[in-house]
């Protein structure tokens, strides 16, 4: 009987953590946070009248947010054009990974000439509210009459190490359907990363 009961709370556990965050289809809560690039604080609200914001939360410690981080700075590029915005958000804990700090943010934005905001998520409130657990963690969101809807999340793409072996571009998928109003085939994919450090 014990061990039945063992086995019940540790499947309830997983489903109540399965259903953290955002599922595709909700409606996404406006947040408000610092940016390190131009000390002003930024809220999503103030992008009403773009067509899409991709949220990337990441970090200077993960390996894989330093592979990825010049695909994000071309994807940002590229759809710039369509109103579709980008932001960066940290939400690893500073104290954790001294790496990830708001100083070592601000360095690194100036150093790769970040076009786009990189925020802090000071006490996890946006990467919880999300359910993010890796960096890099993509969602993109879109606007449905000026509310933002979840879209896609998961993987930038399925190569992580060599960008010219990119069998599917999971992101870039995802924004193309968002700007032309198809559907998206695959809306969500296990992203490929390090776990962040709260």
């Amino acid at each position: 009987m014990k061990i039945i009961g063992t086995i019940f709370f540790s499947f309830f556990a997983l489903n109540l953590f399965a259903q953290t965050g955002y599922n595709v289809g909700d409606k996404v809560k406006n947040f408000t946070a610092s940016n390190v690039t131009s000390q002003n604080k930024i809220s999503l609200a103030e992008y009403s009248e773009d067509k899409g914001i991709v949220i990337v939360f990441t970090s200077q410690d993960c390996p894989y947010s330093k592979l990825y981080e010049e695909r994000i700075i071309r994807l940002a590029s590229e759809f710039e054009i369509n109103k579709v915005k980008f932001i960066l958000i940290n939400p690893n804990n500073p104290a954790a990974c001294p790496s990830d700090g708001v100083n070592e943010m601000t360095n690194r934005a100036k150093e790769m000439a970040y076009n786009f905001p990189y925020l802090p998520d000071k006490n996890f409130e946006i990467s919880n509210a999300f359910g993010a657990t890796k960096t890099p963690e993509v969602f993109v969101l879109k606007n449905i009459n000026k509310s933002f809807v979840l879209f896609y999340k998961g993987a930038i793409d399925d190569n992580p190490q060599v960008p010219k072996d990119v069998h599917y571009h999971y992101l870039r998928d995802a924004l193309l359907a968002l700007v032309q109003d198809n559907t998206l085939k695959v809306s969500e994919k296990r992203a490929i990363g390090c776990i962040v450090k709260r």
